[in-house]
């Protein structure tokens, strides 16, 4: 906590990783500009699959009302951010995930 209050944060991560488990079971990281979440689509503790589930702009959007999950445009940010997010979940204990485009994609 020191070098947080000394403000000697050179080469901490600038995102949060979140483990869902309420009304359903998923995943997310919140970075600076970017909100990424995936599901599983029945509740379960752990899952070897999931499917992306959110993508908000906070930049764009700050109060997160556009869902851009599976859409062309942001292809390359979701990308980014599920490799991200797999990191985060092998480095938090649980295996690996395959990651599946969203059940509704947009074109």
């Amino acid at each position: 906590m020191l070098p947080l209050l000394e403000r000697k944060t050179e080469g901490w991560r600038n995102e949060v990783y979140i483990e869902i488990s309420e009304f359903l079971t998923g995943r997310a990281i919140r970075a600076p500009q970017w909100t990424y979440a995936v599901a599983v689509p029945a509740v379960q503790k752990l899952s070897a699959r999931y499917n992306e589930y959110i993508l908000y702009d906070r930049f764009a959007d700050p109060y997160q009302h556009v869902n851009l999950a599976g859409r062309t445009e942001t292809r390359e940010f979701s990308a980014h951010l599920r490799d991200r997010l797999m990191t985060r979940i092998a480095e938090a204990g649980d295996p690996k995930p395959v990651i599946d485009p969203p059940f509704i994609p947009y074109v």
